[in-house]
């Protein structure tokens, strides 16, 4: 069982078009780690 199935999240299948609030795509780790070590320190904007 996975984390969807564990929170009761069913599947759908998007038959329609790219929407991110659908699903979305997998990250590479290494893009998960890059984004986790940005997140850990303030910037300037």
């Amino acid at each position: 069982m996975n984390f969807y199935e564990k929170m009761g999240i069913k599947p759908i299948i998007n038959a329609s078009e790219t929407y991110t609030v659908l699903g979305g795509s997998l990250m590479e780790e290494q893009t998960v780690q890059a984004m986790a070590e940005a997140a850990s320190h303030f910037i300037n904007l």
